[in-house]
């Protein structure tokens, strides 16, 4: 038998959906669930039981889970002070700041890149709100930041909030001059400018978003998010895409005369 707390969240609750269910019978809902009982499938505690239309019916393989693991299950369960609406929103915009970066990596010099690096803003101050903000139910893990990197969260919720007002004086450089999104390449890095908030791409912007994926994965009211469908391929994704900006900014010239 599987070691059952060694299963990720969102696999555990699916068994625990099967097994209320008659028959010990449920369908996947959604992409991260689907992955989850291909992945539960593998290990051979769930089997296909036929289809209703196009859609793949899952039972529980009989014998392979007991009444004992599902206490243990329920008990990882209860273990989380999460709200379940709160926990999707922190899966929802973990998957969309990653789409973000690469987008951003894949696009630097072209017209989409401003709109993809705004997306990217707003959806990193709402991660950042988890650690910044004393009313998270997961503000503890902000202990693991340095002060250095509380400095990038505060950029970038004033740049989210510029970005949001444009009115806002946050967008002002001084009375007179409005600077909204400048780019300067320096040491093969490109510096971000809104108003008086200055921010590197690689290595603040970027560096922040890997810090928060990764304090996200260790949290353990999220129960082991680390190990869901996925996330191993999305980490290889982002590693590569960093890895190709970085090289694109090794010849700026090249990025300005995209612009």
């Amino acid at each position: 038998m599987h070691d059952i707390n060694r299963l990720p969240l969102s696999q555990i609750k699916l068994l625990l959906r099967f097994w209320n269910n008659p028959n010990k019978i449920g369908f996947a809902e959604g992409r991260e669930e689907g992955g989850s009982v291909k992945e539960l499938n593998k290990k051979g505690l769930i089997e296909p039981a036929g289809k209703i239309g196009r859609r793949v019916r899952w039972r529980l393989v009989t014998g392979k889970l007991n009444s004992r693991d599902i206490d243990v299950m329920i008990g990882l369960i209860k273990h989380s002070p999460i709200p379940a609406e709160e926990e999707s929103l922190i899966v929802e915009l973990i998957g969309e700041a990653k789409d973000l970066a690469i987008l951003i990596s894949r696009n630097i010099g072209t017209k989409g890149y401003h709109y993809f690096l705004q997306s990217f803003f707003l959806v990193l101050r709402q991660m950042g709100y988890f650690f910044t903000e004393h009313s998270s139910t997961i503000f503890h893990y902000s202990s693991a930041l340095s002060q250095a990197e509380v400095e990038i969260l505060e950029k970038i919720r004033d740049i989210r909030d510029a970005i949001g007002h444009r009115e806002s004086r946050k967008n002002f450089l001084t009375a007179n001059i409005k600077l909204v999104g400048g780019m300067f390449f320096k040491n093969n890095d490109v510096e971000i400018q809104y108003g008086r908030n200055k921010i590197y791409l690689v290595g603040e912007i970027l560096a922040i978003h890997k810090k928060m994926r990764k304090l996200f994965s260790s949290a353990d009211e999220l129960a082991f998010l680390s190990r869901s469908y996925g996330w191993q391929y999305d980490e290889k994704e982002l590693r590569e895409a960093e890895k190709q900006l970085i090289e694109k900014l090794k010849n700026p010239k090249a990025l300005i005369n995209l612009e």
